[in-house]
């Protein structure tokens, strides 16, 4: 398996990130710039009300699996269109899915349709449009299956704002992507934490800089538990770190290290090498306008 760089056609623009929601007629065209949403105080208590809901996409795609046909008319195409940006996690994984999953994941949106190249798989706007067209009131029982999906449609869109603003490019610091990603894996469906990272040579390793990118991601499936993976590439070389919380699951990835490792090297006499650690890995320091502690 081939791991590359994920490089947005806004990166190589330079197009900044805006956290900040265009209207839904801005998503709708393309060619609309994206507006920015004054925030009032109801409106910031309703972002942190929507933030205290970790596991709002999760939700929410399990809500949009099952309603199916009981969700009204005007939403089951663009729910459907939700369910269907899972990104696939089996066996068979490509570097091609996984920088798919990145560039729909919602953060890229605003940068996209300043250049007039939207996605029509992202996220971000999948959701601003599903939240347009539900409605307002119904029977009580239509109330019940629309505004569970509303509340985690909130919640899942109030997340990628909070990517987005952790992922605005900030002067002498590495470039770094921020988001997750709803993932379907063999135990089945789950959302999974991604961190992309670059360092070093600008914006194409001029002046004599080494480029280096690095990716995290963690994963929380039964019976596993929690594991954590940090893949390193730099000048030709491939560092993978595994980390698994459970000794059962430390042992079964323990003993595919040969096969990973071959897995990783495109050829015979490639750089790579990888290694296993207990626990989890140690948490980065954060940086201002990066992190929320929801409890202040």
């Amino acid at each position: 398996m081939s791991i590359g760089p994920v490089t947005p056609a806004s990166a190589a623009s330079g197009a900044p990130l805006l956290a900040t929601s265009p209207s839904p007629s801005a998503v709708a065209s393309p060619a609309a710039p994206p507006q920015t949403v004054v925030e009032t105080p109801a409106a910031q208590l309703a972002l942190l009300a929507a933030l205290a809901e970790p596991e709002s996409l999760a939700r929410l795609l399990d809500d949009l699996a099952t309603a199916g046909a009981a969700l009204p008319k005007a939403v089951q195409a663009t729910a459907a269109e939700i369910v269907t940006t899972q990104a696939p996690l089996t066996a068979d994984v490509t570097a091609q899915s996984l920088r798919e999953a990145a560039q729909k994941s919602g953060i890229f949106l605003e940068a996209s349709l300043a250049d007039h190249a939207p996605n029509p798989d992202d996220r971000k706007a999948l959701l601003l449009r599903l939240l347009a067209d539900l409605p307002e009131t119904g029977s009580p029982e239509d109330d019940r299956l629309v505004e569970s999906v509303r509340r985690n449609a909130q919640g899942a869109l109030a997340h990628i704002e909070l990517s987005q603003s952790a992922s605005i490019p900030k002067p002498d610091q590495p470039i770094l992507w921020s988001f997750e990603t709803a993932a379907l894996t063999p135990q089945g469906p789950t959302v999974a934490q991604f961190e992309i990272s670059r360092d070093g040579g600008g914006t194409g390793g001029q002046d004599g800089e080494q480029v280096s990118w690095r990716t995290r991601f963690s994963l929380n499936l039964e019976p596993s538990g929690p594991v954590h993976a940090e893949v390193m590439l730099a000048g030709g070389r491939t560092r993978v770190t595994l980390w698994a919380e459970r000794p059962d699951a430390l042992s079964v990835l323990a003993a595919s290290q040969d096969e990973l490792t071959s897995a990783l090297a495109e050829a015979p006499d490639a750089d790579v090498a990888v290694r296993f650690v207990a626990g989890a890995p140690p948490r980065p320091s954060g940086r201002a306008g990066q992190l929320l502690d929801r409890r202040s």
